[in-house]
């Protein structure tokens, strides 16, 4: 049995997955907003802590709706574990960057040029405030892994965890960790613009820069939204919606550095298959994906967390296209940067199969769903497709 959590974090993400009747086997992927933790994943991990600890922690990548909870958490937790005992950290921050890079030392401009990033990315920013700044300060997520010396990474060396050099993760016996992304072209691209915000110098893994990197990052401009009139009309013709595909690409750096995969969990000669994509870029996930699919590796999961919750920059009907699920999960209250759209959901929609196809949504009070469930039963008896929402705290996907 897998059981799922998908916690309300506005929009962003925030999952638990628990693996057996009794959670032997849990995951954690992203932590939402500050107030996801503090609201909904606290009390939920102290009362697993009981009996339990969390396997694997991922932070896909460093917007405030991914990383942002996970601060307060490993803030929280402390180096003793104070409210759950963590395995392992996955994510990627400024250290993980240099590959092949030769560092030098760093000015004292470079510094001061740091530091100030820092405080004018920090949401408690005061300019009249701190005049100095250290990992010793908790300012990060990634200062506050090394402050407390989590295992961070380990299962690459506490290098980059890139497709690359995907080193399969097993937790257990039944757990198994496929990468899909990021991969060493994504990271680069990341550490390029990293580095022109810095004048082009080469610097050391130095806390300061982790902390630096991760608060530039986490501004890096989401532009999703297109402009158009589909919201207006009184019913959706999911077919004509459907062919439309991204008018551009994600051109998020940080979105492209989202780690995402397959988790399989395996039972005596069976095996179910689910898929987290975070925020990735289209592109990379066809490339792998074609690659398993050629290689005989079925794409067929029994649930899929939509790329960038359901935006259409991230899908394409090409993806759609070479995979099946029985479930897809949307992650949002719809408030942001035009989260999701009709036209990716409608991919799924007319995607066409012999089962139902569930759409899982976490929030309740969004438009799309509202007027999706209007449509409940031309889109069961047409096209095989029920809309579901899941309530906070008791949103548990079970997988049997």
């Amino acid at each position: 049995m897998i059981k799922i959590k998908s916690f309300e974090a506005k929009n962003g993400d925030a999952f638990l997955i628990s693996f057996g009747k009794k959670k032997k086997h849990n995951i954690m992927i992203d932590m939402g907003m500050p107030s996801t933790y503090e609201d909904s994943i606290k009390d939920d991990l102290i009362k697993l802590s009981k009996k339990r600890q969390i396997d694997l922690l991922v932070i896909s990548h460093m917007h405030r709706d991914h990383i942002g909870g996970a601060l307060e958490f490993i803030k929280d937790n402390g180096k003793n574990h104070d409210i759950i005992n963590v395995n392992e950290v996955w994510h990627n921050s400024y250290r993980h960057l240099h590959f092949d890079k030769i560092e030098k030392k760093d000015d004292k401009e470079t510094i001061e040029y740091v530091k100030n990033i820092i405080y004018q990315n920090r949401e408690n920013y005061k300019p009249n405030g701190v005049n100095k700044i250290s990992a010793e300060e908790g300012t990060s997520f990634a200062g506050n892994l090394l402050m407390h010396k989590y295992n961070w990474n380990s299962s690459f060396k506490e290098n980059a965890i890139i497709v690359d050099k995907n080193i399969p993760k097993t937790i257990g016996k039944n757990i198994n960790i496929i990468l899909l992304s990021p991969n060493k072209k994504k990271l680069n691209v990341l550490s390029k613009e990293w580095e022109k915000e810095l004048k082009g110098k080469k610097l050391s893994k130095n806390h300061i820069f982790d902390d630096a990197f991760e608060f530039y990052m986490q501004n890096d401009p989401i532009l999703d939204a297109i402009i158009s009139n589909i919201g207006a009309s009184k019913k959706y013709n999911y077919e004509k919606l459907a062919k439309e595909e991204k008018i551009e690409k994600d051109g998020s750096i940080t979105n492209g550095s989202s780690i995402a995969f397959i988790i399989e969990y395996r039972k005596k000669e069976k095996v179910k298959k689910i898929l987290f994509l975070g925020d990735a870029h289209e592109d990379i996930i066809y490339e792998n994906w074609k690659i398993l699919n050629d290689n005989g590796y079925e794409l067929d999961f029994e649930l899929i967390k939509v790329s960038h919750h359901g935006g259409l920059k991230n899908s394409s009907n090409r993806l759609f296209s070479l995979i099946d699920s029985k479930r897809f999960l949307i992650s949002t209250n719809g408030n942001s940067h035009g989260h999701p759209d009709i036209r990716t959901i409608s991919k799924i929609i007319t995607k066409k199969t012999d089962y139902i196809k569930e759409i899982v949504f976490n929030y309740e009070d969004i438009e799309i769903l509202k007027k999706l469930k209007k449509d409940s039963k031309n889109l069961k008896d047409r096209y095989n497709v029920e809309v579901k929402y899941l309530e906070e705290i008791e949103l548990w996907l079970i997988v049997q």
